[in-house]
């Protein structure tokens, strides 16, 4: 009569840490580290949909095909990443 009972247990920590890795880093551009433009869409499904009223910003570098071209890509990239340190900067200030 009497019973035995067996529990196993599996510590997943680092797997769920990992996947979570993976997944922010797919929702972000690895140059900017900003969103990228599927984490945007998810946003208005999840969030925005539901407010009275929110603000999207999109950025255009004016003429950075020039600079690529004539500056090179690295140089383009420097232009990219300074303005992206502009908006994580403001976003910090909130």
């Amino acid at each position: 009569g009497d019973r035995i009972v067996l529990l196993l247990t599996q510590d997943n920590t680092e797997d769920v840490k990992e996947k979570l890795q993976l997944k922010e880093e797919g929702e972000r551009d690895s140059l900017t580290m900003l969103y990228n433009r599927t984490r945007l869409y998810e946003q208005i499904e999840q969030k925005y949909k539901k407010m009275d009223s929110c603000g999207i910003l999109f950025l255009d570098l004016n003429n950075l095909k020039l600079w690529n071209d004539t500056e090179g890509h690295d140089c383009g990239d420097e232009l990219i990443m300074r303005t992206a340190e502009s908006l994580h900067a403001l976003e910090s200030k909130k």
